[in-house]
């Protein structure tokens, strides 16, 4: 078995399955939960159990055809990694300017950073977005979303 895209991209998928199957078991239960047919763990166990079949359909059946051996150096590694450095961030700065903001700028750099150079088009990806969650979380789920910025601006 040759190592390709497919392979390495079905390997990452499978790694990721397993992990949010484990995961998906610690979602907690209402009391009496555990003895129905359908609850909070339910779905996100399935999506874990098919992602994770045909995942390692991909990795183990053949392909037709000639497999491509795969070039490690003809990809820009780059992005992807300052991408998830600028996920990393997010995550850890987003309790500080508040979701609405930290959401705003951190897709406005994703955009810059996958190559957009206009900033009105940077900031009709990002602005709408980011206020279009921010109402279907707190006005639409009734998720309680602590903001500092909205609370500034008399949103909130």
């Amino acid at each position: 078995m040759r190592i390709t895209r497919d392979r390495i991209g079905a390997f990452l998928f499978l790694a990721l399955a397993i992990a949010y199957f484990l995961v998906a078991r610690d979602i907690e239960l209402y009391p009496g939960d555990e003895e129905e047919l359908f609850s909070a763990q339910t779905f996100p166990r399935f999506i874990g159990i098919m992602t994770a079949i045909f995942a390692f359909l991909i990795l183990v059946l053949p392909r037709k055809g000639a497999e491509e051996k795969f070039d490690w150096t003809a990809y820009d590694w780059v992005r992807p990694l300052l991408l998830c450095g600028l996920m990393l961030l997010y995550g850890v700065s987003i309790k500080w300017p508040g979701f609405f903001l930290a959401t705003t700028v951190f897709l406005a750099c994703g955009v810059v950073l996958l190559g957009e150079r206009r900033w009105w088009r940077v900031l009709l990806a990002s602005l709408p977005v980011a206020a279009g969650f921010e109402f279907i979380l707190a006005g639409l789920l009734d998720i309680y979303i602590e903001d500092p910025f909205v609370a500034w601006l008399g949103l909130n």
